[in-house]
């Protein structure tokens, strides 16, 4: 039986409210890490996986002394803030800076070597890149969780304030969605290089919550082929802001029960799809097995659609649904071109087409 188990891509920091609407869809979600973890993540388990697409191993302890090394020297490198390092250092530079970065607080700079990186020490440099980006997303994370709780005191506060003479009804200010200010082309390039290494799984269902990081791999298909990856179908997905986890994981079970053969047919299609590309009668097929899903979603639920309409048309954002769609080449080959690196040809066995999940709030990111 074809499970849905999509690789998460680029990001090695996963939260369960991150993917939990995709997770409606999905069996289980697997993502990279930058290292061998001490103790498995808190939400690894049923639903989500992490792994290291390149152990350490011996040299692990050498990499996590990097990582101090790296946060200790606030004067020189972190300038109070690991964000504000982050974005001098790479928003706008290319590998060599992190390779200088690495060379300098390790001690061992050569400038002969700066610009003919080699293998090895690209790889490092990329896991490098992705533990920072880890870093920096906790950062975020954790500020985000700050504002929306002095939001809710400002709510509450201007809520009790409404009815009293010659106050002007105020809002509270909305935190703007969370954006990395590292630019995606770096943290992707980061992730891709470590991708084409990973000897333990062999991943052509990948699935992002940002349409501007599924853009890349899209224009790699479209200089590769000509063409634009061909949008399969698109889904609703539930609202999961305010439900708790009981209630989702109640819901989730409940609706993945009754969808069970919608669920199994999609696995079927998709997996197909990658094997042997699109057919006369794909379109027709997925657009049949979308509808029967939104049918039985509309009438489940409610999936906290009650809950953050006002919310959303402060954002501006619509209802989540997940798009899918099918490139005609192999996730190896788009990155390789990508990352301007020679790749194996992948054996006519094993060759599969990717296929890629983008969650999207717009109405629409179709292209083609």
């Amino acid at each position: 039986m074809t499970t849905l188990q999509p690789l998460y891509f680029p990001d090695a920091l996963i939260s369960s409210w991150q993917a939990s609407q995709e997770l409606l869809f999905f069996d289980k979600i697997f993502y990279y890490l930058p290292c061998e973890a001490d103790d498995p993540p808190e939400i690894d388990g049923e639903f989500y996986q992490g792994y290291p697409p390149i152990p350490f191993q011996g040299e692990l302890d050498k990499f996590k002394q990097l990582i101090r090394e790296l946060k200790g020297n606030e004067a020189e490198f972190y300038s109070g803030q690991l964000s504000t390092m982050t974005v001098n250092h790479l928003e706008n530079r290319d590998m060599a800076t992190v390779k200088d970065l690495i060379e300098t607080i390790s001690g061992h700079k050569d400038a002969k070597k700066i610009d003919s990186l080699n293998h090895r020490e690209d790889i490092w440099q990329a896991r490098l890149l992705l533990q920072l980006a880890l870093i920096l997303a906790k950062e975020e994370e954790e500020l985000q969780a700050e504002l929306e709780a002095i939001a809710h005191k400002e709510e509450a506060l201007f809520e009790s304030l409404k009815g009293e003479a010659g106050l002007p009804l105020l809002r509270p200010r909305i935190p703007e969605e969370n954006r990395s200010p590292v630019r995606p082309e770096i943290i992707f390039k980061a992730w891709a290089k470590l991708c084409l290494e990973d000897t333990r799984q062999q991943h052509w269902l990948l699935t992002c919550s940002s349409a501007g990081t599924a853009e890349i791999l899209f224009e790699e298909n479209e200089i590769l082929s000509n063409q634009r990856p061909i949008r399969l179908f698109r889904i609703p997905l539930p609202f999961t802001e305010n439900m708790t986890s009981e209630q989702y994981l109640k819901s989730r079970a409940e609706f993945r029960e009754n969808a069970g053969e919608i669920l199994s047919s999609f696995a079927s299609q998709l997996a197909e799809c990658s094997q042997k590309g699109l057919q006369n009668d794909t379109l027709k097929q997925c657009t049949a097995l979308a509808a029967e899903w939104t049918r039985l979603f509309s009438s489940s639920g409610p999936w906290g659609h009650e809950t953050p309409h006002s919310q959303l048309k402060k954002n501006d954002l619509g209802a989540p649904h997940l798009e899918v769609y099918l490139c005609n080449r192999n996730l190896t080959e788009m990155l390789g071109h990508f990352c301007k690196t020679e790749v194996a040809p992948v054996p006519e066995q094993e060759n599969r087409l990717a296929v890629i999940a983008v969650k999207s709030r717009k109405p629409s990111t179709c292209k083609g």
